[in-house]
């Protein structure tokens, strides 16, 4: 028997306790989301957060959505997922003249992947390096005594110039009378 999967959606559903904004700023701290993907969750038209989880997937998911104040639906997946056909878009001109609101977004919202992370990874551009003066050591009699720099000897100081007199004694020096 297989496990009962579930689709988790969000459709702006509030605890009754729950401040909306600050409910607002949780759920984008979760999610890692922008104002733009935190106004798609908040349109009021239901957004699926994810597809086809097992139940403690789910579980993890309505505890964070719970402790955020957010109310999670969960609908159990059919056995055979029906094929969709996607639902005709109105001309962007007319959606935008008719709703100044208007946000350009996809119909369903995949707020976490299934697998892998929600940022994508940063294209690091890195300069090109001249490593032509590197070398390996290919011998294998090496030891980590070969890495040390050589120190030089710290100069030895010249004292040639100096010389050493006798000091008069107290008795006789004129800065001592009282």
């Amino acid at each position: 028997m297989s496990e009962t999967l579930f689709d988790l959606s969000f459709d702006g559903t509030l605890a009754a306790d729950a401040d909306p904004a600050v409910v607002r700023q949780h759920l984008a701290a979760l999610f890692k989301l922008d104002a733009a993907g935190v106004a798609i969750l908040f349109s009021g038209q239901p957004v699926v957060v994810k597809r086809a989880v097992d139940g403690a997937t789910a579980a993890r998911f309505e505890q964070a959505f719970h402790q955020a104040g957010a109310v999670l639906l969960l609908t159990p997946t059919p056995t055979e997922p029906a094929p969709v056909a996607p639902a005709p878009l109105p001309p962007a001109a007319t959606a935008v003249a008719d709703n100044p609101r208007f946000i350009a977004a996809p119909d369903v919202l995949e707020v976490l992947p299934q697998d892998g992370f929600i940022e994508q990874e940063p294209v690091v551009k890195m300069p090109a390096l001249d490593t032509s003066y590197l070398s390996l050591v290919t011998a294998a009699d090496w030891s980590l005594a070969d890495c040390q720099l050589a120190v030089a000897p710290a100069p030895v100081a010249d004292f040639s110039h100096l010389s050493l007199a006798a000091i008069d004694p107290i008795s006789t020096r004129k800065d001592n009378e009282l």
